[in-house]
């Protein structure tokens, strides 16, 4: 019988993983934190801290570092290889939020540094707004909304506002916005796809 492993690191875990998995990142990439900085929009003690494992950063941070060094978010916190078999029980899942805590993101797949691909479980709080920069290029996103209004923006177009059950498919390597117009909060589903990685 395969045995559980989990690939999702714990609350715990979480600075010192990132401050290991970045600190690598920032050396493979021959990037200094001046010219990170620049590149993230991050400032250089806020990344400084990071990069010691005294700030357990949040997912505004997570994903501005790794659109940073291109690459996905999974390369910031995964552990090691994807498990053959993860079983995660929802209370015992780890959720990553914005600083103002109005945006939640728990993974629903394992990290892995190799995997081109990412499942999420979203929730924003009603009038909330979650912005993004433009992810590692040819990076796409499928959302379905399952609960409440959202509205989404791509790029320049007009944003697109999705009911329960709506879908939309996008290219994310520009930048993008979800925004929740109802007046309860809104639970999305969200899979990216990587197809930067080698191979991919």
């Amino acid at each position: 019988m395969l045995k559980a492993r989990s690939s999702s690191p714990s609350a715990a875990e979480i600075a010192p993983l990132v401050a290991r998995r970045f600190e690598a990142l920032v050396q493979r990439e021959q990037l200094d934190l001046d010219r990170l900085s620049r590149l993230s929009g991050i400032r250089q003690p806020l990344l400084g801290a990071i990069v010691r494992g005294e700030v357990e950063p949040s997912v505004d941070l997570l994903w501005k570092i790794a659109n940073a060094l291109g690459v996905q978010i999974g390369a910031l916190l995964s552990p090691g290889p994807a498990p053959d078999f993860e079983l995660v029980r929802a209370g015992e899942s780890r959720r990553f939020s914005s600083r103002d805590g109005s945006f939640i993101s728990r993974p629903l797949s394992p990290f892995a540094a190799s995997s081109p691909v990412e499942f999420y479980v979203i929730a924003l709080e009603a009038g909330a707004e979650q912005q993004f920069h433009a992810h590692a290029p040819r990076t796409t996103e499928n959302i379905v909304v399952h609960s409440g209004s959202v509205e989404i923006r791509i790029g320049r177009e007009p944003p697109h506002r999705l009911e329960p059950g709506d879908s939309i498919y996008f290219q994310a390597d520009v930048p993008h916005s979800y925004r929740n117009v109802g007046t309860d909060e809104a639970q999305l589903y969200l899979v990216m796809i990587y197809r930067s990685l080698p191979g991919i």
